[in-house]
């Protein structure tokens, strides 16, 4: 396989990634300026907002604005190991939830049949892929 792009295909591939990197940089404007806007919106039409959904305000024509006041929460793992014991068990079982996640270095290592006994569980499919322009000097090829 070759590391290089015929001309008629390097012209394309230099066109779109003009247009990604420029709607790239516009997208993190616009993210950082939504965000402002949302917060300045629901600063100004919730004076006592609540938690969850129940932020509602008419905004004449008809129409409504609904927020939604989410509450983040992070868990401090050694804290956490810290408390576990017989009696607290049950207790962080039902309010810690424990997500199963692919170990990817394992499942890669693993034989055909042992791929095999996974075939009902895990779906494989590819994710949307980065892209990162560097100067071809410091590639490793």
């Amino acid at each position: 396989m070759s590391n290089e792009l015929d001309p008629e295909k390097l012209t394309r591939v230099q066109s779109l990634l003009n247009e990604w990197h420029t709607a790239a940089a516009e997208l993190s404007t616009l993210k950082i300026r939504e965000e402002q806007l949302r917060r300045a919106i629901f600063a100004e039409a919730f004076e006592q907002p609540v938690p969850g959904p129940g932020n509602k305000v008419k905004i004449g024509h008809g129409m409504a604005l609904v927020a939604k006041l989410p509450i983040n929460y992070r868990i401090d793992q050694p804290a956490l190991e810290a408390m576990r014991n017989e009696n607290t068990i049950p207790l962080i079982e039902a309010v810690i939830a424990y997500k199963p996640s692919v170990r990817e270095g394992a499942f890669k290592d693993l034989s055909k049949d042992e791929r095999l006994l996974f075939a009902d569980v895990i779906t494989e499919s590819p994710g949307l892929p980065s892209l990162e322009i560097k100067s071809a000097s410091k590639v490793k090829w």
